[in-house]
């Protein structure tokens, strides 16, 4: 399991580095946000992860649009989620 340290957004609430924190692996990604409960996707849910705001910040897209207002930033993660197979684009 990689576990990487970021900021976050999640609808209209954010938190900066280090509060947010994304673990994965090859089959399951979770976020844990401060004052939510984790957020947990599965891979098979994910359509794409778009990177459109630079190489540290991803955005998880689903069919269903369940993370449509979810970001993440965090140093190396885009790089790990794209070595561990997930569809990074």
């Amino acid at each position: 399991m990689t576990v990487v340290r970021g900021g976050a957004r999640i609808g209209w609430l954010s938190a900066t580095w280090p509060l947010v924190a994304l673990s994965f692996d090859e089959s399951s990604a979770e976020i844990r946000f401060p004052l939510l409960h984790p957020i947990h996707v599965s891979r098979d849910e994910v359509v794409r992860i778009d990177t459109g705001r630079g190489a540290s910040w991803l955005r998880f897209e689903t069919a269903s649009g369940r993370l449509d207002h979810v970001t993440f930033g965090g140093r190396g993660a885009v790089a790990a989620m794209a070595e561990r197979g997930w569809p990074v684009a």
